[in-house]
């Protein structure tokens, strides 16, 4: 017996699910610097006040407005790439799944359906 898959024996889906487990890393690994930079934008400090020649002149209610908007923007992208992160999750757990379910076919002898010799076993056959 072959210890190895046939590529035949599967279909596209299971394919493309074992293959994108070997990307899957690196896609890991860009959105979780991805979501540390929007996580650093949306706590950053806020607009400060600046002196000048003894005068202080405070922040600008524009730099405060932009300040405020980035970090709701910084925000919906923390939870749009946390999304993506558990959809990759996702998608991995699943190609797992599908390979193991693969290698489990794999695994399974084949019995000749003939006439001959012992049958399985079909309880509807009971007297």
């Amino acid at each position: 017996m072959n210890d190895f898959l046939n590529v035949e024996d599967l279909d596209e889906d299971t394919i493309n699910a074992i293959l994108g487990l070997g990307t899957a890393e690196d896609e890991a690994a860009q959105l979780e610097s991805q979501l540390a930079m929007a996580n650093k934008l949306r706590n950053q400090a806020g607009p400060e006040g600046r002196g000048y020649g003894g005068i202080y002149t405070a922040a600008s209610p524009i730099e405060h407005a932009v300040h405020a908007w980035q970090g709701i923007r910084a925000g919906k992208d923390a939870e749009k790439l946390s999304a993506e992160q558990d959809a990759l999750l996702q998608r991995q757990t699943d190609a797992r799944q599908k390979f193991f379910e693969a290698m489990m076919k794999r695994q399974q002898p084949q019995m000749p359906q003939t006439g001959y010799g012992p049958q399985p076993f079909d309880p509807s056959e009971i007297y």
